[in-house]
């Protein structure tokens, strides 16, 4: 003998067993349970442009940032997982005897070598390279840096040993 309940999402009468109807079935079809389970769309603002975006109650109790785009996505991340905020940070790089040259150091050693390897003249992929080294007492004064192609530069290092 079955049993007549009223579905809680569409409001339709359907029939059951005396069993489901004991269990605490509450719908008329799995479509009415399955949209039953879901939650509407809520409006977050998307972290890198403050754009509304429409995201589950899952989702937002899931993720701390929300983003309407990818290219949103990608700007956050560049500018976050930098230096001592990304996950994979050691330290920095620095070199075993603590010299660095800035970028403007560089430009304007590779400038005066006319922007050319002075062994082979190539004008690609080029490096300075430090003539006595920092380990032995060399500087980065403009009379201790060359310029020179990466090929050169390492068959230098090989040659000295």
């Amino acid at each position: 003998m079955p049993v007549t309940l009223t579905c809680e999402k569409c409001g339709r009468e359907f029939e059951v067993s005396p069993y489901y109807a004991k269990r605490g079935q509450r719908f008329c079809s799995l479509a009415c349970a399955g949209m039953s389970a879901r939650t509407p769309a809520q409006s977050v603002k998307c972290a890198q442009c403050g754009a509304l975006v429409k995201r589950s109650a899952n989702k937002i109790k899931r993720n701390a940032h929300h983003f309407c785009s990818w290219a949103c996505y990608a700007k956050w991340r560049n500018g976050r997982m930098v230096g001592e905020d990304n996950a994979t940070w050691k330290g920095g790089r620095k070199r075993k005897d603590g010299l660095r040259i800035s970028n403007a150091l560089l430009r304007q050693i590779k400038e005066r070598d006319g922007n050319r390897c002075l062994e082979c003249g190539a004008t690609e992929v080029l490096c300075v390279h430090h003539v006595v080294k920092p380990k032995d007492g060399g500087t980065n004064e403009l009379s201790n840096l060359l310029t020179l192609c990466q090929s050169c530069h390492q068959s230098l290092h090989r040659r000295q040993g």
